[in-house]
């Protein structure tokens, strides 16, 4: 994770499960089914959602509605597309690498690649990660095809404190865009959101999964299950510098203990 200008960040979330105190969310499994088009389809879309672009996570802390992150979704194919909003809009992006048998990382953030704009995160069906500001990837990097993965978690969004994300007033659901409401116990001031894939089935390494995305597309012969798991952590700075991240691009089928790169995205 990385906290203020500095700090640790571990790929893998059975490493720092141990960190979390209390429940973001304790509700029961929310399922959103994404079909295909009529056009591509002809049965009739589930829940209304066969036209679904946009998914917005926001969390309920304080009695104020905050945004962490956008899940963005194409027809064409199913690939992931995240968003994290900093609540001054400064961004700084990049790639880094977890040798063998590292299990943190530290950097200073501000060293490297800045942006006003906010950046997209990329994970293509393919298994291409990479991150882009405008029109230029940065780092491409590849991982296993997301159709072949097994309930393996690929990216992790981590805000260092609730109080330091933008504050949001959702909009009203549509077929295109929902906004999903994760409320927060009273004593839990900070979290994060790990992000796990399936290609067969929705079940996933970590059993916090409290929504989960089915992806249908006639690109590929199964449903892919994509897992959001809210987990309760320490704040990890104060709310005037706190900021979001967001970390993705390290193959999950790999030996835990090998050489990782990733990207990362860092909104402050």
């Amino acid at each position: 994770m990385i906290a203020s200008n500095r700090g640790q960040l571990v790929l893998g979330e059975e490493k720092i499960d141990k960190s979390a105190q209390g429940r973001i969310e304790n509700s029961s499994r929310c399922i959103l089914v994404l079909p295909e088009t009529a056009s591509e389809n002809p049965r009739q879309p589930v829940n209304g959602l066969a036209e679904l672009r946009e998914l917005h996570i926001l969390v309920s802390h304080q009695a104020v509605c905050r945004r962490l992150c956008k899940l963005a979704f194409t027809r064409n194919d199913a690939s992931i597309y995240l968003f994290a909003y900093a609540r001054h809009g400064n961004y700084f992006y990049g790639g880094r690498s977890l040798l063998e048998r590292q299990a943190q990382d530290t950097f200073d953030f501000t060293q490297q690649s800045e942006s006003k704009d906010v950046p997209k995160l990329s994970i293509h069906q393919s298994g291409s990660v990479h991150a882009k500001v405008g029109k230029v990837p940065v780092d491409p990097l590849r991982i296993s095809p997301l159709a072949t993965l097994r309930g393996q978690h690929i990216a992790t969004v981590c805000a260092d404190s609730f109080g330091g994300l933008p504050p949001f007033k959702p909009g009203r659901n549509s077929g295109a865009t929902i906004y999903h409401i994760i409320p927060v116990e009273k004593g839990v001031d900070s979290g994060r959101l790990a992000i796990y894939i399936n290609g067969i089935e929705p079940q996933f390494v970590s059993k916090r999964c409290r929504l989960i995305i089915q992806l249908r597309r006639p690109c590929i012969r199964r449903c892919l299950h994509v897992g959001l798991a809210p987990i309760a952590q320490f704040p990890l700075g104060t709310n005037d510098k706190a900021g979001v991240t967001v970390i993705a691009g390290w193959d999950p089928t790999r030996p835990i203990n090998s050489t990782q790169d990733y990207l990362y995205i860092r909104g402050a």
